[in-house]
């Protein structure tokens, strides 16, 4: 799990904003490609079209001053790091765990047996 983007300052929210606009134009258009033109290098580079939903994403929470993390959809997290997403304390995770309340990808069901909260 990482941490791609810390909390934005006040300038790098600006710049998510006017990007947005840009974005939402080039989001558009029909193809499942897009073309971005990379000014520093003036490299042009072909992306999914999915990526720019992505990255309206990343954009949007930029914008409002939010912190972003991306982790692959079939990534395990420890209990310590399912807490620091969730913005909880580990042992308020593990209680949650513990009832049910949060499933857990082993496939195991509540009750869990003892020490089987390690892969979230």
């Amino acid at each position: 799990m990482e941490t791609l983007i810390e909390k934005p300052t006040l300038h790098e929210q600006q710049v998510a904003r006017e990007s947005l606009v840009g974005l939402s134009s080039a989001m558009q258009g029909r193809s499942d490609q897009v073309t971005i033109q990379i000014q520093e290098n003036h490299q042009a580079i072909t992306l999914p079209r999915k990526v720019l939903k992505l990255l309206s994403f990343i954009l949007s929470n930029m914008a409002s001053g939010k912190t972003v993390s991306l982790i692959p959809s079939d990534s395990e997290v420890s209990t310590q790091q399912a807490a620091d997403l969730l913005r909880v304390s580990r042992p308020h995770l593990v209680k949650l765990l513990g009832q049910g309340a949060i499933l857990l990808k082993s496939g195991h069901s509540p009750p869990y047996p003892a020490g089987r909260f390690t892969g979230l």
